[in-house]
């Protein structure tokens, strides 16, 4: 896909070179292909296909992670009841006979 864009754009500036310096434009479309090879390649560019799968990926471990941050949440709040009806109550006993 990417060499597809660099040949189009290699393309589009030699049809608009002046006449007058054909004769150096293999070495133009050479250099230029070289140096936007480079330039592409450093940047890490994905293709739309996989940043688009990539996306949808994202989006279901989103809807996991919100799934079990609920789970989560009902967990803590079913530990906390349980604590403030069974043991604290016991704990109380506890402390009375103690006494």
């Amino acid at each position: 896909m990417f060499k597809q864009k660099i040949e189009s754009m290699i393309s589009d500036l030699s049809n608009v070179l002046p006449n007058d310096i054909q004769h150096i434009k293999k070495e133009i479309e050479k250099n230029l292909r070289a140096t936007l090879n480079a330039n592409f390649a450093q940047l890490e560019l994905v293709t739309r296909e996989e940043f688009d799968i990539q996306t949808m990926l994202l989006q279901r471990t989103r809807v996991k992670l919100d799934e079990l941050e609920k789970k989560n949440n009902w967990n803590r709040k079913s530990m906390q009841n349980i604590v403030n009806t069974v043991l604290l109550p016991i704990k109380k006993e506890n402390s009375l006979i103690a006494q």
